[in-house]
């Protein structure tokens, strides 16, 4: 069995306010949804949605790819999980936001045709439920505002940016969430390797009572991320290191708590299987995090996370808040800290979209 047939629909969402990331400001969310459908009618979707700043490819540029790569379908013959993955394995390399869309598309119609959970695909028993963290944007008081608000719906981690602003703002925010938050919620916070080394010393030597879960990417220099651990005591994360070519160069890994996968932005699906038994051997923990894609990359990694996650560890899937509207029907939302996969089904918004090509294999 196969797909015979797919559509491409871009899609142009709404912010509910201008989104401020990796040296960019962004009022909505550009993407692709790529749909499959096989004879009986069964569809598979994925999302690809290259983030300005944070891929190096545009939307046009995944547009011109897959019209060259989708004629490549018409040889697919897909029988069983281990036809699929091999299928996956043969498709041609392209940009990371488009090989992420493109592989779940398949994984997506595959799962539901066989009728089972995506999630079984890559473990026989996925978890029914996942947590979520928060995620807290703006300015100091914006932030503070926000945590204010959080105090009691049950997150037990929150997730803030740091090095956007001065360094003494940082450590004061961070004390003040720690007071409203009294301690009991675990804070994340995300230093995208801004810092010089020095300074994120600084920083974590002024933060050491407050309860951190991890740091992302604590300084400018991964080679540092252990001698960072070593001053400070706090645990660190891998984010952007995990694509790049230093991470081959180091060598000490004293101090890492957490892989945060990003699957948009490592694209192969097997890449991340990989990267998941990586940290599994070493006994890190593994966070999903998203790019800010609509709901249907939104529930890709959800799945994958379900998947490859521990059942306690949260997840960074909160910036569906961000959206005014979604692709999907109904729109993706959880359950507050939490997303429940029992009884999702939902449909594409097709009035949020616009058919940019159709092709039958």
């Amino acid at each position: 069995m196969r797909p015979n047939k797919s559509t491409l629909y871009t899609y142009s969402l709404p912010l509910v306010k201008p989104l401020k990331m990796k040296g960019t400001e962004q009022k909505k969310r550009d993407g692709l949804i790529i749909e499959l459908e096989d004879k009986n009618g069964i569809k598979g979707f994925g999302d690809a949605a290259p983030f300005p700043g944070l891929h190096k490819e545009t939307l046009q540029n995944i547009i011109d790819e897959i019209k060259h790569i989708l004629p490549k379908f018409s040889n697919l013959e897909i029988n069983t999980k281990e036809e699929l993955f091999s299928q996956l394995s043969s498709l041609p390399k392209c940009a990371p936001s488009l090989m992420f869309g493109l592989e779940w598309s398949l994984i997506d119609w595959f799962a539901k045709s066989k009728n089972i959970n995506p999630g079984q695909l890559f473990n026989p028993c996925p978890n029914q439920k996942i947590v979520l963290n928060a995620l807290l944007t703006g300015t100091s008081q914006e932030v503070i505002s926000q945590a204010k608000a959080l105090k009691n719906t049950g997150y037990r981690s929150i997730k803030l940016k740091v090095a956007t602003r001065s360094l003494e703002d940082d450590i004061a925010l961070v004390h003040t969430l720690d007071e409203i938050f009294e301690g009991k919620i675990n804070l994340r916070l995300d230093a995208n390797q801004s810092w010089r080394f020095e300074d994120a010393v600084r920083f974590g030597k002024a933060v050491q009572a407050v309860t951190i879960e991890y740091i992302e990417e604590p300084c400018n220099a991964p080679e540092l991320f252990a001698d960072f651990y070593s001053e400070t005591g706090l645990s660190y994360a891998f984010d952007e290191t995990l694509i790049q070519s230093v991470f081959t160069k180091i060598r000490n890994f004293i101090g890492l708590k957490t892989l945060i996968l990003k699957p948009s932005v490592i694209g192969s699906l097997q890449q991340i299987k990989k990267w998941a038994d990586w940290a599994k051997q070493k006994n890190i923990k593994i966070v999903f995090s998203s790019g800010f894609e609509s709901g249907v990359g939104l529930w890709a990694i959800a799945h994958l996370a379900s998947a490859f996650g521990e059942k306690n560890m949260a997840n960074g899937l909160d910036t569906f808040h961000w959206f005014k509207s979604d692709v999907l029907v109904p729109a993706f939302k959880t359950d507050g800290a939490f997303l429940n996969f029992t009884g999702q089904k939902f449909t594409l918004n097709k009035s949020r979209m616009e058919k940019i090509h159709e092709q039958n294999f």
